[in-house]
């Protein structure tokens, strides 16, 4: 009774990390799709580099994702894409920044867990007559931990954090299934912090990989 107790459990928590994993794939495709149709309905000539990226992106959240854990280094090369796929789309609008800081190890990590808070940073990226908006996105590697953190700025009228925080969340999906499976897959190995400062929205994740 105990083990097959277990195997419910171990299947149950399978499952619902496979939901969670088809949500979140449809949630970057059609925000991408979105910004594709206002580029063509522009004409602009930045659209077949933008395709480009889109293929490299999907191949990876389609195919290398099926797995609970993969090499960090694919992780990484993700952001990278992505970020590099903003700068086309934004161009001089916004001053888009990504920061590596230390080596990239053989360890593996839980698929698409930052990019869903990078997504967010461009979802929400203020604008403003005075000030360049901008997006930092940085990831501090330190032995067995690693700390992604991303900020953006915000507009001086924005959603409080709260209120910014509970949108996502009613969604169903976003910073709603990030949680989920971080409780499902690092537990008591994980820190999440979100915070609003002075026109900034702030996101630190730390993972702890022992």
């Amino acid at each position: 009774m105990a083990r097959d107790s277990i195997n419910r459990k171990h299947t149950e928590r399978e499952a619902e990390l496979m939901l969670l994993k088809a949500q979140l794939n449809p949630h970057f495709l059609f925000n991408t799709l979105n910004n594709l149709y206002g580029l063509s309905v522009l004409k602009s000539d930045k659209l077949p580099e933008l395709m480009l990226k889109l293929s490299d992106l999907l191949r990876y959240s389609l195919y290398d994702t099926k797995d609970a854990f993969v090499p960090l280094v694919k992780e990484i090369t993700y952001l990278e894409n992505y970020i590099a796929l903003e700068k086309i789309r934004l161009e001089n609008q916004a001053n888009i920044t990504f920061h590596l800081d230390g080596v990239i190890s053989a360890e593996k990590i839980a698929p698409m867990l930052c990019i869903i808070f990078v997504e967010n940073a461009f979802k929400h990226l203020g604008n403003s007559d005075k000030i360049k908006s901008r997006v930092l996105v940085s990831l501090k590697l330190r032995a067995d931990k690693l700390i992604f953190s991303c900020e953006n700025s915000t507009d001086e009228l924005a959603l409080d954090t709260q209120k910014l925080v509970q949108d996502e969340k009613n969604s169903g999906i976003g910073l709603k299934n990030v949680e989920k499976r971080l409780l499902l897959l690092y537990p008591d190995k994980h820190s999440l912090v979100i915070s609003k400062n002075e026109g900034l929205f702030i996101v630190t994740l730390t993972l702890d990989f022992n």
